[in-house]
C-alpha cells in the first residue's frame, strides 16, 4: 500500500503505525510510530494532513472486540484532531457483536472517503 501512495504522492511524507517501528523504518524507509503508545499515535496524527486506514480486514470482531476497538479508536482520535479519514481498500466485517456493529456504524459515518476491497465489505456498510 505504501508503494502505491508514494507513486501518486512522490513528495509526500508518510508515517505508519507499527508494532516494531525500528524494523518498519529500516525495511520500508518510512517514519513509524509505535502503535501501542498513545502519545506517539497522537503526535503522528497531529502532524499529518490525513489518516489513511486500510488494507486487510481491520474492522471486524471475529478475533475479538479488542482489535476492533483499537482501530476505531485511532479513527476517532483522528476525527477529534480534526483530520480527514480515508478508508483505502478496507475490509469490513464480519462484525458479529451488537456493540461492535453499533460502534462501527457510528465511526464509519464520520469517515470522509471510503473505498472497500470487496463486495462483502460494501454490503457490511
Amino acid at each position: 500500500m505504501l508503494t502505491l501512495w508514494r507513486k501518486f504522492f512522490p513528495q509526500g511524507e508518510f508515517v505508519v503505525l507499527s508494532s516494531n517501528p525500528v524494523k518498519t523504518k529500516s525495511l520500508y524507509q518510512v517514519e513509524a510510530a509505535n502503535r501501542w503508545r498513545l502519545k506517539e499515535i497522537k503526535q503522528a496524527i497531529s502532524g499529518s494532513d490525513l489518516l489513511v486506514s486500510g488494507g486487510g480486514s481491520l474492522l471486524q470482531d471475529v478475533t475479538g472486540l479488542k482489535s476492533l476497538l483499537y482501530y476505531l479508536g485511532v479513527i476517532r482520535l483522528a476525527k477529534y484532531l480534526k483530520k480527514p479519514v480515508f478508508f483505502y481498500a478496507q475490509g469490513i466485517g464480519p462484525v458479529q457483536s451488537i456493540t461492535g456493529r453499533y460502534l462501527v456504524r457510528r465511526v464509519v459515518n464520520q469517515v470522509d472517503l471510503i473505498t472497500v476491497r470487496d463486495e462483502e465489505s460494501a454490503q457490511a456498510l
